[in-house]
C-alpha cells in the first residue's frame, strides 16, 4: 500500500497536480492505500473518503515509541513566537526543511493575527494514525 501511495503521488506530479490539495476516495484495499498517501503526504490532502475497508488481523506492529519520545510527542506545542521557532521544532521530528516550507505556502502552517506562528501538523496525530489505523491488528484496536 505504500508504494502504490508513492506511486499515486508520482502520477499526480507527472500530470502538473501535485501542489494542489486533493479530495482522496479509497475503497477496500484501496482505502488503506488511501489513508497511506494521506500519511505519507498530508500536505497534499484536502479531504479523505474511506470505504469499505476491512481490518483484518495482521501480525505487524507499528514499532513502540520508548517514554521519552512518546513524551516529547505530546509535548508538542503547535503554537510558535516565530517561523523559525516552527521550523526549527517540526524539523526537530524528522520534518525536512522543504516540506514544512512547502505547509507554510499552502496555509498548514500559518502566521496568526497576533503574530504567533500556529502549526496544523502535529506529531503526535501522525504517530497514533499509524499505530491505531494504518497498523491496526484488528477492530478492538479502533476502541480509545
Amino acid at each position: 500500500a505504500w508504494a502504490v501511495a508513492a506511486d499515486i503521488r508520482q502520477a499526480l506530479q507527472e500530470c502538473d497536480e501535485a501542489g494542489r490539495p486533493i479530495v482522496l476516495l479509497g475503497h477496500s484495499m484501496g482505502a488503506k492505500v488511501a489513508i497511506c498517501y494521506a500519511a505519507m503526504y498530508p500536505e497534499d490532502i484536502a479531504g479523505l473518503i474511506i470505504e469499505d475497508m476491512d481490518l483484518r488481523t495482521k501480525n505487524r506492529k507499528t514499532k513502540p515509541l520508548g517514554t521519552v519520545e512518546l513524551q516529547r510527542l505530546r509535548a508538542f506545542d503547535r503554537s510558535f513566537e516565530s517561523w523559525e521557532a516552527a521550523l526549527a521544532a517540526l524539523q526537530s521530528f524528522g520534518y525536512g526543511a522543504e516540506r514544512i516550507a512547502q505547509w507554510r505556502e499552502d496555509g498548514r502552517v500559518f502566521q496568526k493575527e497576533d503574530g504567533t506562528w500556529w502549526s496544523g501538523i502535529n506529531p503526535l496525530a501522525q504517530y497514533l494514525a499509524r499505530k491505531h489505523v494504518l497498523g491496526a491488528i484488528g477492530a478492538r484496536e479502533w476502541v480509545a
